[in-house]
């Protein structure tokens, strides 16, 4: 093979090699970009943690959290008894003893009540306690969740 031909054949190789490259590289980011998802397969968070117990004179609690985002939503509710389903309750949450929501009000005619927070997700283990106290019978509720 002449020299001159042989020069030839590197070129093409040289040329076909580097548009092999370039249309790789020009493939590869468009093909890792991760398209959108169906709504709610991605909640950026945890799953809901939920908790609950009994007042002292027999009305119910729960305390419940998920993270989202570098955020915790936190909700407390009361069930009370339905004979007494006009109640007014307050409800406190705190996080690690510190007040991040208060709400003060009759409960529905089911005789529920709720109160919600939306904090930051700070360092560490978050604990919530939730304080209910019904302001017609005097009955009390608490409980704590650590998250």
């Amino acid at each position: 093979m002449p020299a001159d031909e042989h020069q030839g054949v590197g070129k093409t190789i040289t040329v076909a090699a580097v548009a092999l490259v370039l249309s790789a590289g020009v493939a590869v980011p468009a093909a890792a970009r991760p398209g959108p998802e169906p709504r709610g397969t991605n909640s950026g968070g945890s799953e809901r943690i939920s908790i609950s117990g009994t007042c002292d004179s027999g009305s119910s609690w729960t305390l419940s959290g998920r993270s989202r985002f570098l955020r915790i939503d936190v909700e407390g509710r009361v069930q009370g008894e339905r004979r007494r389903k006009r109640s007014r309750w307050v409800l406190r949450l705190e996080q690690n003893q510190n007040t991040v929501a208060i709400r003060s009000r009759k409960a529905t005619g089911r005789g529920v009540v709720k109160v919600k927070a939306r904090v930051r997700n700070l360092p560490g283990a978050d604990t919530f306690t939730l304080t209910a106290l019904n302001r017609t019978t005097g009955e009390t509720c608490q409980g704590t969740l650590t998250f």
